[in-house]
This record gives C-alpha cells, sequence and structure tokens, in this order.
C-alpha cells in the first residue's frame, strides 16, 4: 500500500505534497501541514512503484500503479486539431516523496508528460500498447 497526501487551498489547483510507503509516517507529514490548507491521505493499492497520476482538467486525480491505464486514456483520446492545451498530464512516482515546506505543491519537479496533441502525432501505436 501506498499513501498520497492531497493538498488544496481555496482558490487554488490541488497538488499532491507527498506519497510514503507507511501511513504513520504520512499521518506525521500530514499533521505538519499548515491547518489553512485542506489536505486528506489516500490509499492506493501498489505494493511496488512506480505508481502513477493522472491529473486531468476539472477532475480528480486518478492514482493507478498500472500502466495500461495511460496506455488506454490515451487509445481513446479523440484529438482536437488546432488544441493548444494538454488532454491530461500524468507523474510518474518512483519512489517515496515529501515537499518541504510542508503541503507546498512541487510537483512541477517531479517526472510528469503532457499529453497533447504533439504526443498524439508521435507513432504511438494507439490500437496496442507496444
Amino acid at each position: 500500500m501506498k499513501y498520497v497526501i492531497i493538498c488544496e487551498q481555496e482558490g487554488a489547483l490541488i497538488w499532491i505534497s507527498a506519497v510514503s510507503d507507511s501511513e504513520l509516517e504520512a499521518k506525521e507529514y500530514l499533521s505538519k501541514i499548515n491547518p489553512d490548507i485542506r489536505a486528506n491521505i489516500v490509499g492506493v493499492d501498489a505494493d511496488n512503484y512506480p505508481i502513477f497520476l493522472i491529473e486531468e482538467s476539472g477532475k480528480d486525480f486518478e492514482i493507478t500503479s498500472d500502466f495500461t491505464t495511460i496506455v488506454e486514456k490515451i487509445k481513446v483520446i479523440e484529438k482536437i486539431e488546432e488544441f493548444d492545451d494538454c488532454y491530461f498530464t500524468y507523474y510518474e512516482i518512483k519512489k517515496p516523496f515529501f515537499n518541504k515546506p510542508y503541503g507546498i505543491d512541487r510537483m512541477g519537479s517531479l517526472d510528469h508528460y503532457h499529453v497533447d496533441n504533439e504526443c498524439l502525432d508521435l507513432n504511438l501505436d494507439r490500437e496496442g500498447t507496444d
């Protein structure tokens, strides 16, 4: 099991502030976050790393340990020409991490990939996972 700390501040985006292998460690981290930030722990059924966080505008984070979830999401995208944004972003978490100061948003420092039209234009086999 992995424990993900999700934070949200009034009028701000939602972000991941920590990922832990230990529920106790996650609770200790959570207790140090500024009370003005809403934060909670989400358990993820994963024994190993990596785990993947999928961020899609207007939706809650989707958290999975199965990369085929991302491949399946890519396969069903209906490409929109002249679309300058990304369809979703996914983060690859390879080991536990804890942002400091506690509770801040440093997701940009994590390994992440934007699924946009440029990504779709690559010769990705959208029919299979090879």
